[in-house]
């Protein structure tokens, strides 16, 4: 099975907590670099394992639980732009990470559209990796919709 992980849906994060990146299999007719497959959970103790996403659970400001998934990235990192936390929901996925490129306002109301929430009742929201592991532990909090201003000094601006 090969899904685009911003195609991972509740049920196949049920099926499968981790999902490696087919780097291996870009070649492939269909495939690029976000294709994913299901993984074994030891990918979490495996240092040398490459990149993947894990599902995690979120707590919304107002004390709602939601699941969708994490990159837990480097050992120990829990930088936002690695790990880049996603909510996913039956009527879609909400990224909060952007890079250096703005969301559309369009965007962020159609992301509180899919999670039937304002900003207050979302932000901040805390987050962790829903999988046991010893090497990997993620779990923050995000304030908003975040995009990196400034690439040298690593500012971060949030939109709401």
């Amino acid at each position: 099975m090969r899904k685009q992980v911003y195609d991972l849906t509740l049920s196949d994060l049920e099926l499968s907590p981790i999902w490696e990146y087919a780097s291996d299999e870009e070649g492939i007719e269909g495939q690029d670099e976000a294709t994913v497959r299901p993984a074994s959970p030891s990918i979490l103790d495996d240092a040398l394992a490459g990149q993947f996403v894990a599902a995690a659970r979120f707590t919304l400001a107002d004390g709602t639980r939601m699941y969708g998934y994490l990159s837990p990235g480097s050992f120990g990192s829990c930088d936002l732009g690695s790990i880049q936390p996603a909510i996913v929901t039956d009527n879609g996925q909400v990224s909060f990470w952007f890079g250096c490129l703005e969301p559309p306002r369009t965007y962020i109301e159609s992301s509180y559209a899919v999670l039937g929430k304002s900003a207050d009742e979302i932000f901040p929201l805390s987050f962790a990796l829903d999988a046991a592991s010893n090497i990997y532990e993620a779990a923050g909090i995000v304030q908003g919709f975040m995009v990196m201003e400034d690439w040298d000094s690593s500012d971060i601006k949030i939109v709401r």
